[in-house]
């Protein structure tokens, strides 16, 4: 990472333990070897909370974009991405089901994270403040898009 780390993880079957930054990358480090296996960089700004699915199957990335990253482990694809309306401070997957939760931001409404902050928006205090948590929907997406993605590994 070329900037400060801001969360890890390890994963439930002590394989990897992951690392996310404010260099938007998140890193996957073989636990055994203690090498760096892979990367996942679909993120633009700093990434703030990582989890693994209960089957370690499945790694979840937040940040500052409008969406949460979940990338398959083993391969570094992106499975699905979850579109938010602020950035993610925290997430978490059930221990045994494909449902995960997560808390963000509430956005300013003139707050637009695609861009970087011009030096006055910089300045200015953010009135931030954590919103309710989603489950139901994007627990039946997540698992309709890891689904599809293990079969197209299954038949390739």
């Amino acid at each position: 990472h070329t900037q400060n780390c801001y969360c890890l993880e390890f994963d439930p079957r002590d394989r990897y333990f992951a690392v996310g930054s404010a260099d938007a990358l998140v890193s996957l480090w073989d636990l055994a070897t203690f090498t760096c296996v892979r990367t996942i960089d679909r993120l633009d700004w700093p990434v703030r909370t990582l989890g693994f699915s209960a089957d370690g199957q499945h790694l979840a990335a937040g940040s500052e974009d409008l969406f949460i990253v979940v990338a398959d482990v083993s391969t570094g694809e992106t499975v699905h991405e979850i579109t938010t309306d602020a950035a993610t401070n925290a997430l978490a997957w059930h221990p045994t089901l494909p449902i995960l939760a997560f808390g963000c931001d509430r956005a300013a409404p003139d707050e637009d994270r695609r861009r970087p902050p011009s030096a006055n928006q910089a300045r200015q205090p953010r009135l931030a403040h954590q919103a309710g948590v989603a489950l139901t929907t994007y627990a039946r997406a997540i698992s309709a898009s890891i689904q599809r993605h293990e079969r197209s590994l299954s038949t390739s």
